[in-house]
C-alpha cells in the first residue's frame, strides 16, 4: 500500500537530527538542515513545504522524490519493494563537487529500526559519503510484512531490492557501493555481497550474528521448529528458525572476494567474537578490528573507535 504521509519512523529520524542539533520542536532546522515535519503533511504538501533548491541538472531530475535538502545533505525517499511489499528506504546524499558518491548501505540488526543506523548515516556524510537508511520486512516498523514471515534470508532479499533501487540513481558511483550491518543486519550485508559480489565493491560488518544457526540449532536440537517462538522477547515465526537450519554461514559469505572489516568487542556474550576470527578464514580478504572490553553494544567512546575503523577502511577501498 502506497503511503502519502510522512512515516512516523521517518518522523522521528527527522526529530532526532533536530535533538542532536540543539533543537526539538517541528519546523526548527536541525542537523543537515533536515525540517522535522507534522506527520499530517501529505505527499503534495512535502513537494512544497520542504526547501527545495531549483534543480539544474537532467541528472537530479531522475533522482526519487526529495523528503528534505539543506545545511549539506538532500535526502531521499527510495521507491524499493519485495514480493508486492513496500520497504521504506532513504537515500541521503552529501554537498559535493561530485555527480556520484561513494554509497553504503546500512542493515539495522534484529528487532531494530533504520534510526538505530543514524550515527553512521552523519559520520558517513560529514566524510563524502552517501548512506542508505531502511527498515526490513515484518523486522522495522515502517515496512511492510509480517514478523511472523521474517528471517535472515528474507531480509538478504529486502536489502537485494534496496540495492536494486539505489543501482538505479544517479547520484550513486556504482563502482563504490558498500554493504554496513550491525548483528544480524551484519549477517545480512555479508549474504548480500556474497550474492551481488558484482555490485559491492566491500563489506563492513560490526558484530555480525554469525552465530544465528548455531542458536537454531541449540534450540531445536530435534528440528521441530514450532510454529511460533520468542527471541529475545520478539515473536518470530518457524521460517525464522526453518531458514537458519539450512543456513551454512561460512560457504554463504566466502563466494564475496573484496575487501571486508570485521568489528566486534572482546567481550560480546551475544555473538562471542570467534565468530568474527572464524570470518577471517572463509574471506579472501578480511581484517578484524577488536574493540577492547566491549560487549555487543557498543558505549559512545567505543562507536568512536568504531566509526574511526569503519572510515579509515572505506577511505582505503576508494584510494586502491
Amino acid at each position: 500500500m502506497k503511503r502519502n504521509t510522512i512515516p512516523a519512523g521517518l518522523l522521528a529520524l527527522l526529530l532526532a537530527f533536530c535533538l542532536l542539533a540543539g533543537c526539538g520542536a517541528p519546523g526548527q532546522a536541525g542537523v543537515w538542515g533536515v525540517t522535522a515535519l507534522e506527520p499530517s503533511a501529505s505527499a503534495s504538501e512535502e513537494a512544497t513545504s520542504l526547501p527545495q533548491e531549483p534543480s539544474s541538472s537532467a541528472a537530479e531530475a531522475e533522482m526519487p522524490p526529495v523528503v528534505s535538502r539543506g545545511e549539506g545533505v538532500a535526502v531521499y525517499r527510495l521507491g524499493a519493494s519485495r514480493d508486492g511489499l513496500e520497504i521504506s528506504a532513504y537515500l541521503c546524499v552529501p554537498d559535493g563537487e561530485s555527480s556520484a558518491f561513494p554509497t553504503v548501505l546500512l542493515a539495522h540488526g534484529f528487532g531494530g529500526n533504520y534510526n538505530a543506523m543514524l550515527p553512521y548515516a552523519q559520520a558517513l556524510a560529514a566524510s563524502g559519503f552517501a548512506s542508505v537508511l531502511f527498515d526490513f520486512c515484518g523486522g522495522g516498523p515502517e515496512s511492510e510484512g509480517d514478523p511472523l514471515e521474517m528471517s535472515a534470508l528474507t531480509e538478504a532479499d529486502d536489502m537485494e531490492a534496496v540495492l536494486d533501487a539505489v543501482l538505479a540513481c544517479p547520484a550513486v558511483d556504482r563502482q563504490h557501493i558498500f554493504v554496513l550491518g550491525e548483528s544480524q543486519g551484519g549477517l545480512v550485508a555479508a549474504l548480500l555481497a556474497a550474492r551481488r559480489a558484482s555490485d559491492v565493491c566491500a563489506a563492513v560488518l560490526v558484530c555480525p550474528a554469525f552465530s544465528l544457526p548455531d542458536m537454531a540449532h541449540s534450540a531445536y536440537p530435534d528440528g521441530m521448529i514450532p510454529e511460533t517462538a520468542e527471541l529475545f522477547g520478539v515473536p518470530v515465526g518457524r521460517r525464522y528458525y526453518h531458514d537458519l537450519f539450512t543456513l551454512d554461514v561460512y560457504e554463504e559469505i566466502a563466494a564475496f572476494h573484496g575487501d571486508v572489516l570485521l568489528l566486534h568487542g572482546t567481550e560480546d556474550a551475544t555473538v562471542p567474537i570467534s565468530y568474527s576470527e572464524r570470518a577471517l578464514e572463509a574471506y579472501d580478504s578480511a581484517e578484524l578490528v577488536r574493540i577492547e572490553g566491549a560487549g555487543h553494544h557498543f558505549t559512545e567512546p567505543e562507536r568512536e573507535i568504531l566509526h574511526s575503523a569503519m572510515l579509515g577502511f572505506l577511505q582505503d577501498c576508494l584510494a586502491a
